[in-house]
């Protein structure tokens, strides 16, 4: 999500400055890769953004893996022993479809 900032709207004149840009604006996490966060101590050495900045960001994006279970032993995680039905699936993604469908024109 970071490096947005850098290859599609080009608000970052590089990609340090787009890590930087990302973090400052509050974007704990990058959309894949590590093309950003591999600019980060760049970023904090140029004072772009700032080491409490990093481990704040760190600590929230930390945080919310923790409180979502991430770390936790799949056989404890209840969402994990759930199953799904397809084609009761299929049948609410149809019908969500055909709303959507009558509401947009």
């Amino acid at each position: 999500m970071i490096s947005v900032f850098r290859v599609t709207v080009l608000y970052s004149k590089d990609m340090v400055g787009a890590a930087a840009d990302g973090l400052n604006a509050g974007m704990d996490q990058e959309g894949g890769g590590t093309a950003a966060i591999d600019q980060l101590s760049t970023a904090v050495q140029q004072n772009q953004t700032t080491a409490l900045a990093v481990a704040a960001s760190f600590r929230r994006l930390m945080l919310a893996r923790i409180r979502l279970g991430m770390f936790d032993p799949p056989n404890t995680v209840e969402w994990n022993t759930l199953v799904y039905n397809t084609t009761e699936l299929a049948r609410y993604v149809k019908s969500f479809l055909y709303m959507l469908v009558v509401l947009v024109v």
